[in-house]
């Protein structure tokens, strides 16, 4: 086995460059609101089927985005709750749910 000794020297730099990149990782916040740009590119729409959206009500003001200084900013949880078609009024009660088929089944 040949063992490339010219490019252990690069060992520490590359070191260097994950912690960078760790350290980055670390102190970066994943943003909550998206401007109409952001979330075409977040959910791979473009921006005009994001505005009619908009206009036929499958994104509601007030709940998926708002407008602010005549922009739209929309709520990524909302929309990510949209997406997976999570009803965010829904409220599940697991205990009662789970009282429900253990009753079932004796």
């Amino acid at each position: 086995m040949n063992i490339n000794f010219e490019n252990l020297e690069k060992i520490e730099e590359i070191y260097k460059l994950l912690i960078l990149i760790r350290d980055e990782k670390i102190n970066q916040f994943e943003k909550k609101w998206l401007t109409t740009e952001e979330l075409s590119t977040y959910i791979g729409y473009s921006k005009e089927s994001i505005k009619k959206m908009i206009k036929e009500n499958d994104l509601e003001l007030g709940k998926h985005y708002f407008k602010v200084s005549k922009k739209n900013l929309f709520d990524k949880y909302a929309i990510d709750n949209w997406i997976m078609g999570i009803d965010e009024n829904f409220s599940f009660d697991s205990e009662s749910k789970a009282d429900e088929i253990l009753k079932d089944i004796a």
